[in-house]
This record gives C-alpha cells, structure tokens and sequence, in this order.
C-alpha cells in the first residue's frame, strides 16, 4: 500500500527486557529497549501506547526465582489474559519460566501492558525476562 493509503502500516515494534530485581506486584517496568520503533513503549510506564487502530501481537517470558509467579497481560487497566507458574516439586527447581503471547485487536490511544501479581523477578543480565509486540496490520 501506498503511505498515503489508509492501509499503509506504519513501523510499530517494540522488545524490551528486565534486568532488574522485583518484589513488588504492579506493572513490569522493563529497563532495557532493544526495539522501540515507532516511540510507543514508554520505560518509565512500563506501558505500550496504541498509536494505530488494528491487530497487535504480544510475545512475553517472565522468570520468577520462588514457587509461585502469577499476572496477566493488562488493556486500559482491564485483565484480558493470565500468566500462572506453580512448583511442581516443593522447591527443588531454582526458577520458574512462564511465556506466552497474544494477538488482539486494539484501537488508537489504549494501553497495553504486563502486570505481576505474584513472584520475584530476579536481576539478571543477560535478562531472561522481556516482552515485545507489533502492529501486524491496520483495520
């Protein structure tokens, strides 16, 4: 499509990384950009701002260092999909791993964003923990 076409997709992309120890339950402010194309992931948020209507896909790995790690992937303060780890073997394992990814339909000036609502983050460098999205196409 032409850049003058309502269908013309711009450069949304975002990947980002925690390198950061958290103990504390709320939205995963991730550190470090790998990605930032079209300026929408704010750090100091920790939040994605949806510049284009249409059809957004959300790729996540949260590593949590104790038994229990929980949250959810958050629109405009509204729960939309869960993460959960649970141990398995009464705490022999060192860490827990959870991934997932979303593909959703989202209109311009909403909020996209990773809530942890149980578990540690570990520091850790290279980080295991990131998350990262792009607009797929326009609608």
């Amino acid at each position: 499509f032409s850049k003058g076409s309502y269908r013309y997709a711009p450069m949304v992309t975002f990947f980002v990384a925690h390198t950061y120890e958290m103990k504390t339950t709320g939205p995963i402010k991730f550190n470090h950009l790998y990605v930032n194309y079209g300026a929408s992931y704010a750090p100091g948020s920790g939040k994605f701002l949806i510049k284009y209507l249409g059809v957004y896909i959300f790729e996540y790995t949260i590593e949590s260092s104790i038994p229990h790690l929980s949250g959810y992937l958050v629109v405009d303060g509204v729960d939309k999909l869960a993460f959960q780890s649970e141990d398995m073997d009464n705490g022999a394992s060192g860490s827990r791993v959870v991934t997932g990814d979303a593909m959703l339909e989202l209109n311009y000036g909403q909020y996209v964003w990773l809530r942890l609502t149980s578990g540690l983050i570990p520091a850790k460098f290279p980080p295991m923990t990131t998350f990262g999205g792009y607009l797929l196409y326009r609608t």
